[in-house]
């Protein structure tokens, strides 16, 4: 038969074991309580019953209730300080991951970036050298060339503006403005970027 443990204050910490008893009628019944405590944190309670009768608790059961509450708390103590390390751990592997997806995304801006700055020097440097080659002196082929000298360098204009656009964002500073772009348009656009080097090598463009 299980003993009955309504009586027993479980849920008020005492300081010290303490001796409970209750007179049953045709019985008495005690108890010996203690809490499972470490420093200022109260787990719970522990208690031994007497049912049969009453009974004179020593100090031996004293000392051994004492050891038995303290190393379940201590148990308790280490399995709650595992569990905090093991999610500060995870915290600090989230974190650590983001980091290297910064790295990766900041990796891939710059190639992105170096791409983006060459194609234009690029297209620059091949008009120039059609130029230099002789097509100066074509006042229509000229003209093609020049212009598309000023658009490559608005381009590297604009880039610079992208960079620094950027950095505003990464401040926290970027207002977005949203607007319709005519994609045939910026293909159009894109492919005359290389009217002059594709001169140069006798390839047409079609778009």
């Amino acid at each position: 038969e299980d003993a009955d443990q309504s009586w027993l204050p479980l849920d008020r910490p005492v300081t010290e074991p303490t001796v409970l008893t209750r007179d049953q009628g045709d019985r008495w019944e005690s108890a010996l309580m203690a809490s499972i405590s470490l420093r200022d944190h109260v787990y719970g309670s522990l208690a031994l019953q007497e049912t049969g009768g009453a009974r004179e608790w020593s100090e031996d059961d004293r000392a051994i209730v004492e050891a038995v509450t303290d190393q379940v708390a201590m148990a308790i103590e280490n399995a709650r300080l595992f569990a905090e390390t093991e999610r500060r751990a995870a915290e600090l592997e989230e974190i650590a991951e983001q980091l290297r997806e910064t790295d990766r995304f900041r990796a891939q801006f710059l190639a992105t970036m170096s791409h983006e700055l060459r194609t234009p020097l690029t297209a620059i440097k091949g008009t120039i050298e059609t130029l230099q080659d002789g097509a100066a002196g074509d006042p229509a082929a000229r003209e093609q060339f020049l212009d598309t000298v000023a658009r490559e360098t608005e381009r590297l204009i604009r880039l610079t503006n992208d960079l620094l656009l950027l950095t505003r964002a990464d401040a926290g500073r970027l207002d977005l403005r949203l607007e319709t772009t005519d994609l045939g348009a910026l293909a159009a656009l894109a492919a005359t970027q290389f009217t002059g080097p594709a001169q140069q090598r006798q390839i047409t463009l079609t778009l």
